[in-house]
């Protein structure tokens, strides 16, 4: 089965992930004039293009390839939730899926280590689970 995970993103936010990468375009620059890294050209071609039209949006695709990811309908559902709904925390997805907990947080914490989402820590001690693609094909 593949599995590629789609995320749509604004030059401006594709500008903020590289200074975060590299701190600044002039630290890109003398990074690829010593390596001459493709990925860090293609960097600093988006850096350029995105300087230029901030609005334009890009797709990041990542692909899976396995065997052993095994999607139920409640981890589907799980997915949703978490897309559409504004979660702070596993409990309180459960709580707004109208599940127990001991349901919602094996497959929150399943989904996580199959890298479809993240978990951030919350307040106290409990983890909030982000969903950031905005799609998500399957095909067999």
């Amino acid at each position: 089965m593949m599995i590629t995970l789609i995320k749509k993103q604004k030059g401006t936010d594709v500008i903020k992930e590289l200074i975060q990468k590299y701190g600044s375009k002039k630290e890109l620059e003398r990074l690829f004039n010593q390596t001459n890294n493709m990925e860090m050209m293609i960097d600093l071609e988006n850096w350029n293009y995105f300087l230029e039209n901030p609005n334009e949006s890009i797709e990041k695709g990542e692909s899976l390839v396995t065997n052993k990811i095994n999607l139920s309908q409640l981890d589907f559902e799980v997915l949703s939730a978490i897309k559409y709904n504004e979660i702070s925390s596993i409990r309180d997805l459960a709580n707004k899926m109208h599940k127990d907990v001991k349901t919602i947080q094996p497959k929150v914490h399943k989904l996580y280590e199959n890298g479809f989402i993240q978990l951030i820590d919350g307040n106290k001690n409990s983890k909030i689970p982000i969903l950031n693609y905005d799609e998500i094909k399957l095909e067999i």
